[in-house]
């Protein structure tokens, strides 16, 4: 009988438990998404719970804006200027807001060489 299988007993703690939060607390994606608001042309996007704007597949107009090859209406700019929206991700640098526009390629290679 020495091969014979036993009952072990174990004792665990359950440390999992759910606890009740009130709704204020709680952030869900739902509520970050209606405090966010873009620019014309562009969509809106989650990133690590925070609001992006950036463009989506084949809107060639949002790419335009992105690149710095156009300019963004005085609506736009007003709306990012006063926090509504939230400022356009641009392909080669920051947002020009005096300019109202994104920075362009030659823009960026200008600066990464000047800087220091």
């Amino acid at each position: 009988d020495s091969g014979r299988a036993g009952v072990q007993v174990l004792t665990f703690n359950n440390d999992t438990r759910c606890a009740c939060q009130p709704r204020s607390v709680l952030s869900t994606p739902n509520t970050i998404t209606q405090e966010c608001k873009c620019p014309r042309h562009f969509s809106l996007y989650l990133r690590d719970g925070q609001c992006s704007c950036d463009c989506d597949d084949g809107n060639n107009k949002c790419r335009r804006l992105k690149k710095g090859r156009r300019y963004f209406t005085n609506a736009d700019v007003s709306c990012v200027t006063s926090g509504v929206c939230t400022e356009p991700t641009c392909e080669y640098g920051p947002f020009l807001l005096q300019q109202k526009r994104c920075s362009k390629r030659r823009e960026r290679e200008h600066n990464s060489t000047h800087r220091k």
